[in-house]
């Protein structure tokens, strides 16, 4: 991975922040300290510094330790960073908190330095010197997160679902199959690292939005409920209840547990996305625009607003999934891939039983991504359909459509 050259050091504490400092440049290594009192401000040198390792201290005024970890942690940009917590007294809570999020190492107060230098040094040297098992994890997770799950699948094999890492590469296989909803397929593999793991929150959290996704809701809040009874500050595990609430139609709890979220954290960006969801679900457009308008989770937005069409297009509320889709190709217009959302709505529209709109979005689906087979094929059998019926296509989408196919072909050819 290269030289770990930048490390932000937070806390309120003056004295506490001298000390890592100095330990940090007494270390013989190049590095760049940065450091900071409030956590608002450490976010942003994280983002603007490109911080690769942060020393944190879990008890903070104006935001505690346990918030900053899991809003960095929580950024699937930012995810891999490693972090160093330090406390004067940690609960049973923060014990479980600290585990959740997979923070190895905690050190207590008064700081013993020859044991910090040595907890520091083990750090760097292990994000200096990363697997190839652990490279592959990352991509892996990164191409999830970016929606790519095509090319994620292809990195997957026997070595990295059975070495040491098996728990991560089985949750992150989880999370494909649950994007893909081939749910049977999730529920075994959540059920092979639970058989193991039973206390595993990443994959207790999964396993419950899979039983939301197959509307067993009540079967997901238990199972949530039971989660953050032992763990009330995971904000990651709220937010999930939170959704599963909206999901099951269940608002005024849902908002109860949002404004629980708030108390918290005030300004969690993944608590405005929830939050919009729920104006959206609600019918509150231009509420939702401006809760999701900083959003930097549009691939996952589309995905949920997808799946909300197809429930109504399936049902044959065909005007109702027809206007989701709409209201959700607005919102998203420049914070996702649309192509996927383009594609429904013109099955919508064919469903519906106007073939003529339905081809447009199709090839509209199909012009956004040409690698999108799938949209080529449906276009292609509509363009019969309504040739058959004696009906004209619009000529100069045709040709946009054969140029775009052309373009696409002679990629592959002169990949090949």
């Amino acid at each position: 991975m290269g030289s770990l050259e930048r490390v932000l050091v937070l806390d309120e504490n003056e004295s506490n922040v001298l000390f890592f400092e100095m330990l940090l440049q007494q270390l013989d290594r190049n590095l760049t300290v940065y450091t900071s009192s409030v956590g608002a401000q450490a976010e942003m040198v994280v983002k603007e510094e490109k911080i690769q390792f942060i020393i944190c201290a879990w008890e903070m005024n104006s935001m505690p330790g346990t918030v900053f970890v899991q809003r960095i942690k929580n950024n699937r940009n930012k995810k891999h960073i490693p972090c160093l917590i330090f406390s004067k007294r940690m609960t049973d809570e923060d014990v479980t908190l600290t585990k959740e999020l997979g923070f190895q190492d905690v050190l207590g107060m008064p700081f013993d330095k020859e044991k910090a230098r040595e907890t520091i040094l083990r750090i760097i040297e292990s994000e200096e010197h990363v697997t190839s098992e652990e490279k592959k994890l990352r991509k892996i997770e990164a191409l999830i997160g970016e929606g790519d799950l095509k090319e994620a699948l292809k990195l997957f094999d026997n070595k990295l679902t059975s070495g040491k890492n098996k728990s991560r590469a089985l949750i992150a296989l989880a999370e494909i199959w649950l994007q893909t909803k081939n749910f049977e397929k999730a529920e075994q593999v959540l059920g092979e690292i639970l058989d193991e793991e039973p206390d595993c929150t990443n994959a207790l959290r999964l396993k419950a939005k899979l039983y939301s996704l197959t509307n067993r809701h009540d079967e997901a809040i238990v199972a949530l409920e039971m989660m953050i009874q032992k763990s009330p500050k995971n904000i990651k595990s709220l937010l999930c209840l939170g959704s599963v609430y909206v999901d099951a139609n269940q608002l005024d709890k849902a908002k109860g547990v949002f404004d629980k979220v708030e108390k918290i954290d005030s300004e969690n960006s993944q608590l405005n996305d929830e939050k919009g969801k729920m104006a959206f679900k609600e019918g509150d457009i231009p509420l939702a625009a401006q809760l999701l308008a900083e959003t930097e989770a549009g691939e996952e937005l589309a995905r949920h607003f997808n799946n909300l069409a197809i429930a109504k297009v399936a049902s044959e509320q065909f005007d109702e999934g027809i206007q989701t889709y709409k209201n959700a190709i607005q919102l998203l217009s420049d914070k996702a891939k649309l192509h996927q959302l383009h594609y429904n709505l013109g099955l919508a529209w064919k469903k519906k039983g106007d073939m003529e709109q339905g081809f447009i979005l199709l090839c509209q689906s199909y012009l956004i991504d040409p690698s999108f087979e799938k949209a080529y094929i449906a276009l292609a059998r509509v363009s019969k359909e309504l040739k058959a019926e004696g009906k004209k296509l619009d000529a100069k989408l045709v040709n946009k459509v054969k140029i775009a196919r052309q373009k696409y072909k002679g990629k592959l050819d002169n990949a090949s």
